[in-house]
Protein backbone atom coordinates (compact mmCIF):
# COMPACT_ATOMS: atom_id res chain seq x y z
CA UNK A 1 0.00 0.00 0.00
CA UNK A 2 1.19 3.49 -0.77
CA UNK A 3 1.89 5.54 2.33
CA UNK A 4 2.71 9.17 2.60
CA UNK A 5 1.78 12.12 4.75
CA UNK A 6 2.07 15.80 4.00
CA UNK A 7 1.82 18.59 6.50
CA UNK A 8 1.46 22.36 6.14
CA UNK A 9 1.48 22.09 2.37
CA UNK A 10 1.72 24.64 -0.37
CA UNK A 11 1.30 23.51 -3.95
CA UNK A 12 4.94 23.74 -5.12
CA UNK A 13 6.09 21.96 -1.95
CA UNK A 14 3.35 19.35 -2.32
CA UNK A 15 4.46 18.50 -5.82
CA UNK A 16 8.07 17.93 -4.81
CA UNK A 17 7.32 16.01 -1.61
CA UNK A 18 4.85 13.66 -3.26
CA UNK A 19 7.25 12.93 -6.05
CA UNK A 20 10.07 12.20 -3.62
CA UNK A 21 7.90 10.03 -1.36
CA UNK A 22 6.65 8.11 -4.38
CA UNK A 23 10.18 7.53 -5.62
CA UNK A 24 9.68 9.60 -8.76
CA UNK A 25 11.63 12.53 -10.08
CA UNK A 26 10.21 15.89 -8.99
CA UNK A 27 8.24 17.33 -11.91
CA UNK A 28 8.46 20.92 -13.03
CA UNK A 29 5.50 23.03 -11.90
CA UNK A 30 3.96 26.30 -12.92
CA UNK A 31 3.55 29.05 -10.36
CA UNK A 32 0.75 27.97 -8.04
CA UNK A 33 -1.96 30.19 -6.59
CA UNK A 34 -2.19 28.50 -3.20
CA UNK A 35 -3.36 30.13 0.02
CA UNK A 36 -4.64 29.16 3.47
CA UNK A 37 -8.05 30.77 2.70
CA UNK A 38 -9.54 33.51 0.54
CA UNK A 39 -11.58 36.08 2.52
CA UNK A 40 -15.33 35.95 1.77
CA UNK A 41 -15.43 39.60 0.73
CA UNK A 42 -13.20 38.70 -2.23
CA UNK A 43 -15.52 36.09 -3.75
CA UNK A 44 -16.97 36.17 -7.24
CA UNK A 45 -19.94 33.83 -7.47
CA UNK A 46 -21.94 32.43 -10.38
CA UNK A 47 -23.82 29.60 -11.93
CA UNK A 48 -26.34 28.65 -14.57
CA UNK A 49 -28.76 25.91 -15.57
CA UNK A 50 -27.84 24.42 -18.94
CA UNK A 51 -30.83 22.76 -20.60
CA UNK A 52 -30.98 20.38 -23.53
CA UNK A 53 -33.74 20.93 -26.04
CA UNK A 54 -35.96 18.21 -27.47
CA UNK A 55 -33.28 17.60 -30.09
CA UNK A 56 -30.51 17.46 -27.46
CA UNK A 57 -28.96 20.83 -28.26
CA UNK A 58 -27.57 22.76 -25.25
CA UNK A 59 -28.79 26.22 -24.32
CA UNK A 60 -28.74 28.53 -21.31
CA UNK A 61 -31.86 28.78 -19.16
CA UNK A 62 -32.55 31.86 -17.06
CA UNK A 63 -35.56 32.71 -14.93
CA UNK A 64 -36.31 35.03 -12.04
CA UNK A 65 -35.83 32.24 -9.47
CA UNK A 66 -32.87 30.63 -11.29
CA UNK A 67 -30.93 33.44 -13.00
CA UNK A 68 -27.99 32.62 -15.26
CA UNK A 69 -25.03 34.41 -13.68
CA UNK A 70 -21.56 34.68 -15.24
CA UNK A 71 -22.04 32.38 -18.25
CA UNK A 72 -21.59 33.83 -21.72
CA UNK A 73 -22.42 30.85 -23.95
CA UNK A 74 -22.54 27.07 -24.20
CA UNK A 75 -21.63 24.74 -27.06
CA UNK A 76 -20.66 21.18 -27.96
CA UNK A 77 -16.95 20.49 -28.25
CA UNK A 78 -15.13 18.54 -30.94
CA UNK A 79 -14.92 15.64 -28.45
CA UNK A 80 -18.65 15.55 -27.84
CA UNK A 81 -18.47 17.27 -24.46
CA UNK A 82 -19.98 20.59 -23.37
CA UNK A 83 -18.10 23.89 -23.08
CA UNK A 84 -19.60 26.42 -20.66
CA UNK A 85 -17.92 29.72 -21.54
CA UNK A 86 -17.81 32.27 -18.72
CA UNK A 87 -18.01 36.03 -18.96
CA UNK A 88 -14.82 38.08 -18.55
CA UNK A 89 -16.17 39.31 -15.21
CA UNK A 90 -16.26 35.72 -13.93
CA UNK A 91 -12.91 34.60 -15.38
CA UNK A 92 -10.92 34.30 -12.17
CA UNK A 93 -9.22 31.38 -10.45
CA UNK A 94 -11.81 28.98 -9.06
CA UNK A 95 -11.93 28.16 -5.37
CA UNK A 96 -14.83 25.74 -5.72
CA UNK A 97 -16.71 24.26 -8.69
CA UNK A 98 -20.21 22.78 -8.56
CA UNK A 99 -21.75 20.44 -11.15
CA UNK A 100 -25.03 18.63 -10.58
CA UNK A 101 -27.45 16.87 -12.97
CA UNK A 102 -31.11 17.80 -12.91
CA UNK A 103 -33.66 15.37 -11.55
CA UNK A 104 -34.61 14.45 -15.12
CA UNK A 105 -30.97 13.73 -16.02
CA UNK A 106 -30.12 11.63 -12.98
CA UNK A 107 -33.30 9.61 -13.38
CA UNK A 108 -31.95 8.47 -16.74
CA UNK A 109 -28.75 7.38 -15.01
CA UNK A 110 -26.62 10.27 -16.33
CA UNK A 111 -24.01 12.09 -14.24
CA UNK A 112 -21.45 14.76 -15.10
CA UNK A 113 -17.79 15.62 -14.48
CA UNK A 114 -15.77 18.73 -15.29
CA UNK A 115 -12.38 20.20 -16.10
CA UNK A 116 -11.21 23.79 -16.44
CA UNK A 117 -12.73 26.45 -14.26
CA UNK A 118 -11.24 29.84 -15.06
CA UNK A 119 -12.80 31.08 -18.30
CA UNK A 120 -14.26 27.78 -19.55
CA UNK A 121 -15.75 24.84 -17.66
CA UNK A 122 -15.93 21.71 -19.81
CA UNK A 123 -18.51 19.11 -18.82
CA UNK A 124 -18.53 15.42 -19.72
CA UNK A 125 -21.50 13.16 -19.00
CA UNK A 126 -21.60 9.44 -18.29
CA UNK A 127 -24.60 7.26 -19.11
CA UNK A 128 -24.97 4.42 -16.60
CA UNK A 129 -27.57 2.58 -18.65
CA UNK A 130 -25.40 2.62 -21.77
CA UNK A 131 -22.20 1.98 -19.79
CA UNK A 132 -20.28 4.74 -21.53
CA UNK A 133 -19.88 8.49 -21.75
CA UNK A 134 -22.44 10.62 -23.57
CA UNK A 135 -21.10 11.80 -26.94
CA UNK A 136 -23.03 14.93 -27.91
CA UNK A 137 -21.71 14.68 -31.50
CA UNK A 138 -23.96 11.67 -32.09
CA UNK A 139 -27.75 11.55 -32.47
CA UNK A 140 -27.95 8.81 -29.85
CA UNK A 141 -25.97 10.89 -27.37
CA UNK A 142 -28.14 13.95 -27.92
CA UNK A 143 -31.26 11.83 -27.62
CA UNK A 144 -30.17 10.59 -24.19
CA UNK A 145 -29.92 14.12 -22.74
CA UNK A 146 -32.86 15.69 -24.59
CA UNK A 147 -35.25 17.37 -22.17
CA UNK A 148 -32.84 17.29 -19.23
CA UNK A 149 -30.54 19.88 -17.64
CA UNK A 150 -27.29 20.20 -15.71
CA UNK A 151 -26.43 22.83 -13.09
CA UNK A 152 -22.97 24.39 -13.08
CA UNK A 153 -21.68 26.88 -10.52
CA UNK A 154 -18.63 28.26 -8.75
CA UNK A 155 -17.03 30.43 -6.10
CA UNK A 156 -13.92 32.27 -7.32
CA UNK A 157 -11.19 34.51 -5.99
CA UNK A 158 -11.97 37.95 -7.38
CA UNK A 159 -9.37 39.85 -5.39
CA UNK A 160 -9.58 42.76 -2.98
CA UNK A 161 -11.73 44.79 -5.40
CA UNK A 162 -14.28 42.02 -6.04
CA UNK A 163 -17.03 43.97 -4.32
CA UNK A 164 -16.76 46.77 -6.88
CA UNK A 165 -17.36 44.51 -9.92
CA UNK A 166 -20.54 45.52 -11.75
CA UNK A 167 -22.86 42.47 -11.72
CA UNK A 168 -24.41 43.59 -15.01
CA UNK A 169 -27.98 42.60 -14.20
CA UNK A 170 -29.82 41.58 -17.40
CA UNK A 171 -26.80 42.63 -19.48
CA UNK A 172 -26.98 39.37 -21.49
CA UNK A 173 -30.76 39.11 -21.58
CA UNK A 174 -33.64 38.71 -19.13
CA UNK A 175 -32.36 37.24 -15.82
CA UNK A 176 -28.92 36.76 -17.44
CA UNK A 177 -26.16 38.63 -15.60
CA UNK A 178 -22.45 39.20 -16.07
CA UNK A 179 -21.47 38.00 -12.58
CA UNK A 180 -22.22 38.21 -8.86
CA UNK A 181 -20.15 38.72 -5.75
CA UNK A 182 -20.42 37.87 -2.08
CA UNK A 183 -21.84 41.36 -1.58
CA UNK A 184 -25.02 40.30 -3.39
CA UNK A 185 -25.29 36.62 -2.49
CA UNK A 186 -25.46 34.34 0.53
CA UNK A 187 -24.34 30.68 0.79
CA UNK A 188 -26.29 27.86 2.33
CA UNK A 189 -25.85 24.17 2.92
CA UNK A 190 -26.86 21.23 5.05
CA UNK A 191 -26.17 17.58 5.74
CA UNK A 192 -29.14 15.21 5.67
CA UNK A 193 -29.16 11.81 7.39
CA UNK A 194 -31.04 8.99 5.65
CA UNK A 195 -32.85 6.58 7.99
CA UNK A 196 -35.31 3.72 7.59
CA UNK A 197 -38.11 6.08 8.65
CA UNK A 198 -37.23 9.01 6.40
CA UNK A 199 -34.80 11.89 6.12
CA UNK A 200 -33.67 14.28 8.85
CA UNK A 201 -31.30 17.22 9.22
CA UNK A 202 -27.93 16.13 10.60
CA UNK A 203 -26.72 19.14 12.61
CA UNK A 204 -24.40 19.15 15.60
CA UNK A 205 -21.19 20.71 16.86
CA UNK A 206 -19.34 19.62 13.70
CA UNK A 207 -22.13 20.04 11.10
CA UNK A 208 -23.99 23.34 10.80
CA UNK A 209 -27.12 23.65 8.64
CA UNK A 210 -27.81 27.03 7.00
CA UNK A 211 -31.01 27.94 5.14
CA UNK A 212 -33.32 24.94 5.73
CA UNK A 213 -36.59 25.07 7.65
CA UNK A 214 -37.72 21.47 7.03
CA UNK A 215 -36.95 18.29 5.09
CA UNK A 216 -39.00 15.28 4.11
CA UNK A 217 -40.06 12.94 1.31
CA UNK A 218 -42.14 14.40 -1.51
CA UNK A 219 -45.31 12.95 -3.02
CA UNK A 220 -43.14 11.54 -5.82
CA UNK A 221 -40.62 9.82 -3.52
CA UNK A 222 -37.83 12.39 -3.73
CA UNK A 223 -36.02 14.27 -0.96
CA UNK A 224 -37.81 17.57 -0.47
CA UNK A 225 -35.99 20.50 1.19
CA UNK A 226 -37.95 23.60 2.18
CA UNK A 227 -35.86 26.75 2.43
CA UNK A 228 -36.02 28.89 5.54
CA UNK A 229 -37.93 32.16 5.05
CA UNK A 230 -34.59 33.95 5.37
CA UNK A 231 -33.21 32.08 2.34
CA UNK A 232 -36.16 32.03 -0.06
CA UNK A 233 -34.14 33.78 -2.72
CA UNK A 234 -33.26 33.01 -6.32
CA UNK A 235 -30.83 30.11 -6.80
CA UNK A 236 -27.43 31.04 -8.28
CA UNK A 237 -25.89 27.55 -7.93
CA UNK A 238 -26.77 24.25 -6.28
CA UNK A 239 -25.33 20.76 -5.81
CA UNK A 240 -26.25 17.55 -4.04
CA UNK A 241 -23.66 14.87 -3.19
CA UNK A 242 -23.90 11.35 -1.81
CA UNK A 243 -21.44 10.76 1.02
CA UNK A 244 -18.96 7.87 1.00
CA UNK A 245 -21.52 5.41 2.41
CA UNK A 246 -24.09 6.09 -0.31
CA UNK A 247 -21.50 6.47 -3.06
CA UNK A 248 -20.24 2.93 -2.47
CA UNK A 249 -23.81 1.67 -2.76
CA UNK A 250 -23.87 3.12 -6.28
CA UNK A 251 -26.16 6.05 -5.42
CA UNK A 252 -26.18 9.39 -7.27
CA UNK A 253 -28.19 12.61 -6.84
CA UNK A 254 -29.89 15.09 -9.13
CA UNK A 255 -31.62 18.34 -8.22
CA UNK A 256 -34.47 20.60 -9.23
CA UNK A 257 -34.66 23.93 -7.42
CA UNK A 258 -36.76 27.02 -6.91
CA UNK A 259 -36.48 29.95 -4.52
CA UNK A 260 -38.44 28.16 -1.79
CA UNK A 261 -37.88 24.41 -2.34
CA UNK A 262 -35.37 21.92 -3.68
CA UNK A 263 -36.11 18.34 -4.72
CA UNK A 264 -33.38 15.71 -4.96
CA UNK A 265 -33.78 12.49 -6.92
CA UNK A 266 -31.70 9.47 -5.89
CA UNK A 267 -30.61 7.09 -8.64
CA UNK A 268 -29.41 3.56 -7.89
CA UNK A 269 -26.78 2.42 -10.40
CA UNK A 270 -27.11 -1.19 -9.18
CA UNK A 271 -30.86 -1.26 -9.77
CA UNK A 272 -30.60 1.06 -12.83
CA UNK A 273 -33.50 3.24 -11.73
CA UNK A 274 -34.64 6.12 -9.57
CA UNK A 275 -35.43 5.24 -5.99
CA UNK A 276 -38.92 5.99 -4.69
CA UNK A 277 -38.36 6.86 -1.05
CA UNK A 278 -42.03 6.31 -0.23
CA UNK A 279 -41.29 2.59 -0.59
CA UNK A 280 -39.66 0.89 2.39
CA UNK A 281 -37.33 -1.24 0.28
CA UNK A 282 -36.02 1.77 -1.63
CA UNK A 283 -35.60 3.80 1.54
CA UNK A 284 -33.54 0.98 3.05
CA UNK A 285 -31.17 1.20 0.08
CA UNK A 286 -30.07 4.66 1.24
CA UNK A 287 -30.47 4.44 5.01
CA UNK A 288 -27.84 3.85 7.67
CA UNK A 289 -26.11 5.26 10.72
CA UNK A 290 -23.57 7.04 8.50
CA UNK A 291 -25.66 7.46 5.31
CA UNK A 292 -25.66 11.18 4.52
CA UNK A 293 -26.40 13.60 1.70
CA UNK A 294 -24.42 16.85 1.34
CA UNK A 295 -26.34 19.87 0.02
CA UNK A 296 -24.77 23.16 -1.12
CA UNK A 297 -26.14 26.30 -2.77
CA UNK A 298 -25.88 30.06 -3.20
CA UNK A 299 -28.88 32.41 -3.17
CA UNK A 300 -29.10 36.00 -4.37
CA UNK A 301 -29.77 38.82 -1.87
CA UNK A 302 -29.66 41.80 -4.21
CA UNK A 303 -30.78 40.87 -7.72
CA UNK A 304 -33.54 43.16 -9.08
CA UNK A 305 -36.64 41.28 -10.23
CA UNK A 306 -35.76 38.07 -8.37
CA UNK A 307 -36.80 36.68 -4.98
CA UNK A 308 -34.16 37.77 -2.47
CA UNK A 309 -32.68 35.92 0.47
CA UNK A 310 -31.54 37.89 3.50
CA UNK A 311 -28.39 37.92 5.59
CA UNK A 312 -30.35 37.67 8.82
CA UNK A 313 -28.61 34.73 10.49
CA UNK A 314 -31.53 33.66 12.71
CA UNK A 315 -29.10 31.49 14.65
CA UNK A 316 -30.53 28.16 15.88
CA UNK A 317 -34.03 29.26 14.81
CA UNK A 318 -34.87 25.88 13.24
CA UNK A 319 -33.18 23.72 15.85
CA UNK A 320 -29.75 23.38 17.44
CA UNK A 321 -27.01 24.34 14.95
CA UNK A 322 -29.67 25.20 12.33
CA UNK A 323 -29.56 28.83 11.15
CA UNK A 324 -32.00 30.66 8.92
CA UNK A 325 -29.25 32.24 6.82
CA UNK A 326 -25.71 33.57 7.09
CA UNK A 327 -24.46 37.01 8.00
CA UNK A 328 -22.39 38.95 5.48
CA UNK A 329 -18.94 37.39 4.99
CA UNK A 330 -19.57 34.80 7.75
CA UNK A 331 -18.99 31.66 5.64
CA UNK A 332 -15.63 30.72 4.12
CA UNK A 333 -15.34 28.65 0.93
CA UNK A 334 -12.34 26.38 0.42
CA UNK A 335 -11.30 24.10 -2.39
CA UNK A 336 -8.48 22.16 -3.99
CA UNK A 337 -7.66 19.76 -6.82
CA UNK A 338 -6.30 16.27 -6.19
CA UNK A 339 -4.38 15.35 -9.32
CA UNK A 340 -3.97 11.70 -10.37
CA UNK A 341 -2.12 12.35 -13.61
CA UNK A 342 -0.16 9.41 -14.98
CA UNK A 343 3.05 11.42 -14.73
CA UNK A 344 3.11 10.75 -10.97
CA UNK A 345 3.13 7.52 -8.96
CA UNK A 346 0.97 9.09 -6.25
CA UNK A 347 -1.77 11.74 -6.22
CA UNK A 348 -0.83 15.30 -5.39
CA UNK A 349 -2.50 18.50 -4.31
CA UNK A 350 -2.53 20.97 -7.16
CA UNK A 351 -3.12 24.71 -7.31
CA UNK A 352 -2.82 27.01 -10.33
CA UNK A 353 -4.18 30.19 -11.89
CA UNK A 354 -7.16 28.07 -13.08
CA UNK A 355 -8.11 26.46 -9.75
CA UNK A 356 -6.70 27.41 -6.36
CA UNK A 357 -5.81 25.10 -3.51
CA UNK A 358 -6.87 26.65 -0.20
CA UNK A 359 -7.06 25.47 3.39
CA UNK A 360 -5.59 21.97 2.95
CA UNK A 361 -2.89 20.84 5.37
CA UNK A 362 -2.16 17.29 4.23
CA UNK A 363 -2.91 14.38 1.90
CA UNK A 364 -2.49 10.64 2.56
CA UNK A 365 -3.92 7.15 1.99
CA UNK A 366 -5.64 5.17 4.71
CA UNK A 367 -5.64 1.38 5.12
CA UNK A 368 -8.71 1.00 2.87
CA UNK A 369 -7.08 2.65 -0.13
CA UNK A 370 -9.08 5.84 0.34
CA UNK A 371 -7.72 9.37 0.22
CA UNK A 372 -7.71 11.51 3.36
CA UNK A 373 -7.22 15.27 3.33
CA UNK A 374 -6.29 17.29 6.37
CA UNK A 375 -7.88 20.65 7.01
CA UNK A 376 -7.92 23.01 9.92
CA UNK A 377 -11.55 23.92 10.51
CA UNK A 378 -14.70 22.70 12.21
CA UNK A 379 -17.69 22.83 12.00
CA UNK A 380 -18.54 22.22 8.37
CA UNK A 381 -21.57 23.51 6.43
CA UNK A 382 -21.22 21.66 3.14
CA UNK A 383 -18.84 19.62 1.00
CA UNK A 384 -18.78 19.12 -2.76
CA UNK A 385 -16.82 16.82 -5.05
CA UNK A 386 -16.62 16.87 -8.86
CA UNK A 387 -14.72 14.26 -10.88
CA UNK A 388 -12.74 15.27 -13.96
CA UNK A 389 -13.77 14.31 -17.48
CA UNK A 390 -11.36 11.37 -17.67
CA UNK A 391 -12.75 9.90 -14.44
CA UNK A 392 -16.24 10.36 -15.85
CA UNK A 393 -15.34 7.94 -18.66
CA UNK A 394 -15.46 5.13 -16.08
CA UNK A 395 -18.45 6.53 -14.25
CA UNK A 396 -16.23 7.10 -11.23
CA UNK A 397 -18.11 8.74 -8.38
CA UNK A 398 -16.54 10.19 -5.26
CA UNK A 399 -18.09 10.28 -1.80
CA UNK A 400 -16.78 12.24 1.16
CA UNK A 401 -17.20 11.92 4.90
CA UNK A 402 -15.91 14.28 7.55
CA UNK A 403 -15.29 17.62 5.88
CA UNK A 404 -13.81 19.44 8.86
CA UNK A 405 -10.36 18.71 10.23
CA UNK A 406 -10.13 15.65 7.99
CA UNK A 407 -12.08 14.55 4.92
CA UNK A 408 -12.10 10.97 3.66
CA UNK A 409 -12.79 10.28 -0.03
CA UNK A 410 -14.00 6.91 -1.30
CA UNK A 411 -14.26 6.00 -4.99
CA UNK A 412 -16.84 3.86 -6.77
CA UNK A 413 -17.09 3.05 -10.49
CA UNK A 414 -20.57 2.79 -11.98
CA UNK A 415 -19.02 1.21 -15.06
CA UNK A 416 -17.27 -1.54 -13.05
CA UNK A 417 -19.98 -1.76 -10.38
CA UNK A 418 -17.61 -1.75 -7.40
CA UNK A 419 -15.62 0.27 -4.90
CA UNK A 420 -12.09 1.17 -5.97
CA UNK A 421 -9.04 0.59 -3.75
CA UNK A 422 -6.25 3.02 -4.56
CA UNK A 423 -3.72 0.86 -2.74
CA UNK A 424 -4.20 -1.62 -5.61
CA UNK A 425 -2.14 -0.95 -8.71
CA UNK A 426 -4.90 -2.09 -11.08
CA UNK A 427 -7.35 0.43 -9.63
CA UNK A 428 -4.78 3.24 -9.61
CA UNK A 429 -4.32 2.73 -13.33
CA UNK A 430 -7.87 3.94 -13.89
CA UNK A 431 -6.76 7.29 -12.47
CA UNK A 432 -3.33 7.60 -14.03
CA UNK A 433 -4.36 9.28 -17.22
CA UNK A 434 -3.70 12.85 -18.26
CA UNK A 435 -6.09 15.23 -16.54
CA UNK A 436 -7.51 12.74 -14.03
CA UNK A 437 -8.44 14.66 -10.89
CA UNK A 438 -11.13 15.39 -8.36
CA UNK A 439 -12.22 18.95 -7.62
CA UNK A 440 -13.14 19.22 -3.96
CA UNK A 441 -14.75 22.00 -1.99
CA UNK A 442 -16.09 22.89 1.45
CA UNK A 443 -17.77 25.73 3.28
CA UNK A 444 -17.58 26.53 6.98
CA UNK A 445 -18.41 29.40 9.33
CA UNK A 446 -15.66 31.94 9.93
CA UNK A 447 -16.13 31.23 13.65
CA UNK A 448 -17.05 27.98 15.36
Amino acid sequence: MLTFILRRSLAPVVTVLLAVLAGAAAPATAEAETRPTVPPEQYVVGGCRVVFTGSGEPSLAASSDKPCVGVQSVARTTQGDLDVVLTPQSAQAAIRLMVSPSTQMIERGIVAGATGGRDVITLRMYDDRAGKRVDLRTPSGRDRVAGTAVHVGWTKAGGADAGTIDPGHNALGPNHDLTATSAGTVPGGCVLRMTTTGVTVHANTTHRCIGVSSVGISSTGRIRVTASPEQRGAVVNVQGDADETLTTRGIGLGVSASASTMNFSLYDSRLNRRLDLRKAADLRRVSGSTANVWLSWTKTTARPGSPRATTVQAADKYGPYRDGSAAIDSVVQRGCTVDFSGAYESPRLAGSYVRLCTGVTGLWFNSKGEIVLGGSVSPIVSATTVGSRSLTDYGIRVGVSGGGRTSTYRFYSWRLGRTLDLSERSDRRLFERSGSSILIGWSHPTTG
